[in-house]
């Protein structure tokens, strides 16, 4: 028979296997409601024979979910009118497979546990999003064409994706099976994602901003910003106190700091008290102190005092340069006085 699943807006399952080996043949229907259609296999192994798709005129979701087994082998598709499409989102610690020729159009997510996708059909004008808690395994040996493809909801460079083992371009633990995603966009190339891959982390392993892949104390995030080496814990961010003279209107020594930022970088504004700029969503903040524990002391950015420092690196395919600031009254270095830099993740 036929089911017609009325859409929910919470995670309980309007279909669920307890245990044991059960089908259910039928057209699914995701009809009006809520925003979820929750389909879940908590024990044993649910089979979900007929097709799933929309009567409702608007867009539908599907959600997969449960610690057991369970798998969709009719068509998933979208409903009769436009703007009906269907997306299909995996739940829970379990495993679901679709192995039928789907046809629907909306994303799909695999947020926990495994997704195998079993055809190569998933929609080209569509993304995909793997969370750090889930794998979707691709056992069909071919490449799938996607829109953009996400980890954790940030979104990875264009080309080909694949597991650790396989010959595409971008590799990650995400992703197992011999097939291969291809994605058509992606994020802008010289940015975040294609540093870390040229620079060796491992997409949705070692990869995150936050991340501390080498255990050196600094994120990746602030690595990338000036200009250190992500699994290199003795080439750490190019950050330098100096006593020297800079191009302010005196000639006594102040207290420096010059950093390594990419090229691209905007210019620093004077400080009120501190200076800070924002470069492809991440956040760099220079700020002064006499104690470390308030900082009041306005920060001068200054023409970059680089003498005696090693070439600006280029690292992951990113130029960097110098800049270079000044701790406002510490000409002459008549006292204490502190300059830090602090870098912020999108």
């Amino acid at each position: 028979n036929n089911v017609t699943l009325s859409q929910r807006n919470n995670t309980s399952a309007a279909i669920l296997n307890v245990s044991g080996n059960n089908t259910l043949t039928g057209v699914i229907d995701l009809n009006a409601g809520g925003t979820a259609g929750n389909i879940a296999s908590d024990g044993g192994l649910l089979s979900l024979s007929g097709n799933i798709t929309t009567t409702a005129a608007t867009a539908r979701s599907l959600h997969l979910g449960g610690a057991g087994v369970g798998q969709a082998s009719g068509v998933i598709s979208n409903g009769a009118t436009a703007a009906a499409t269907l997306s299909v989102t995996k739940e829970g610690t379990g495993t679901w497979t679709l192995s039928g020729a789907n046809t629907y159009t909306g994303s799909t997510v695999v947020s926990a546990g495994t997704l195998n996708v079993s055809q190569a059909v998933l929609a080209d004008a569509a993304t995909v999003n793997v969370a750090s808690a889930g794998v979707l395994n691709l056992p069909h040996a071919l490449t799938d064409t996607v829109d953009r493809f996400y980890i954790d909801g940030v979104e990875q460079a264009s080309g080909t994706w694949g597991s650790l083992t396989s010959t595409a371009t971008h590799k990650t633990a995400r992703i197992t099976g011999s097939g291969m995603l291809l994605a058509t966009n992606g994020a802008v190339a010289g940015g975040y994602s294609n540093w870390a891959t040229a620079l060796g982390l491992t997409a949705g392993v070692n990869d995150g901003v936050a991340q501390n892949a080498d255990n050196d104390g600094f994120e990746n995030g602030t690595e990338y910003i000036l200009g250190g080496h992500p699994l290199d814990g003795s080439n750490n961010p190019k950050i330098y106190s100096l006593i020297a003279d800079s191009d302010d209107a005196g000639t006594d020594k102040e207290l420096i700091m010059t950093i390594a930022v990419p090229q691209g970088t905007p210019v620093f504004p004077a400080g009120s008290p501190t200076s800070a700029v924002t470069f492809e969503g991440f956040g760099v903040t220079v700020r002064g102190s006499t104690d470390l524990a308030t900082y009041p002391v306005t920060v001068n950015p200054v023409a970059p005092v680089a003498t005696g420092l090693p070439a600006a690196p280029t690292l992951g395919g990113i130029t960097y340069e110098y800049r270079s600031f000044s701790l406002g009254g510490s000409n002459g270095i008549t006292g204490k006085g502190f300059l830090q830099v602090t870098v912020t993740n999108p």
